[in-house]
């Protein structure tokens, strides 16, 4: 049987569509990631400032539960860095009212000093290569993220717009220090 080339012709375009949609269409559904609903009240440069810094935190955290999780103690203590490289924000006082922090509960100053010392621990940890320890450390600083989680999912909290007045040295397990 003789193919003509008007016939080649078009079996080679149907191919070559069949072949375009294989190779752009991913071999499996691209999830969307979860994330948490800003609080509508918050200004949003406020949101957005938020949204950019819990951004880098997940990032960073990503990397932190996969090295922990495969015991790459380096790789723990070095992805740990991102985290405590981030500048923190500082508490409103009188003279100055800065857009995005005084929006925030004291309480949420509280858990981000707390989330710097969890994850300094965590990299203290790591270059022991105890697993049990670094689990420990690392349930710690997850716990701290949490906390923040929920008082930014919750916000404002039945407290007011600034939050309840959580004491100063509660942890995020709500213990105090």
């Amino acid at each position: 049987m003789k193919i003509s080339k008007r016939h080649m012709a078009g079996a080679v375009g149907i191919a070559a569509a069949i072949g375009g949609i294989v190779w752009l269409v991913p071999a499996r559904s691209i999830r969307r990631e979860p994330h948490l609903q800003a609080p509508a009240h918050l200004p949003a440069l406020a949101r957005g400032l938020l949204k950019q810094r819990m951004a880098r935190h997940a990032e960073a955290m990503l990397d932190i539960t996969w090295r922990t999780l495969v015991l790459d103690y380096g790789g723990v203590a070095e992805a740990c860095q991102p985290i405590l490289d981030e500048p923190q924000l500082g508490r409103v006082s009188s003279e100055s009212a800065d857009v995005l922090n005084a929006e925030l509960p004291a309480r949420f100053f509280v858990l981000q000093s707390e989330l710097r010392e969890r994850t300094r621990l965590l990299q203290k940890v790591a270059p022991e290569r105890d697993a049990g320890r670094l689990a420990d450390a690392y349930g710690q600083l997850f716990r701290t993220c949490m906390s923040c989680h929920q008082i930014y999912a919750e916000f404002p909290p039945a407290g007011g717009p600034h939050g309840p007045r959580a004491p100063e040295h509660q942890s995020a397990d709500g213990a105090a220090n």
